[in-house]
């Protein structure tokens, strides 16, 4: 089991590792984003 999710999880730890500076920056701008959409919710407390 912990060998799948390690061989899943590889990639992705790779990835972060390789990151510079200016796309870390990127990253942390998108996950900003969308976690701004969530905080939101789509309008979705709009109707009380």
């Amino acid at each position: 089991m912990w060998n799948y999710v390690d061989g899943a999880l590889e990639p992705l730890v790779h990835l972060f590792q390789t990151l510079d500076r200016q796309q870390w920056t990127l990253v942390f701008a998108g996950v900003l984003v969308v976690g701004f959409l969530c905080m939101r919710g789509f309008g979705s407390r709009t109707n009380y």
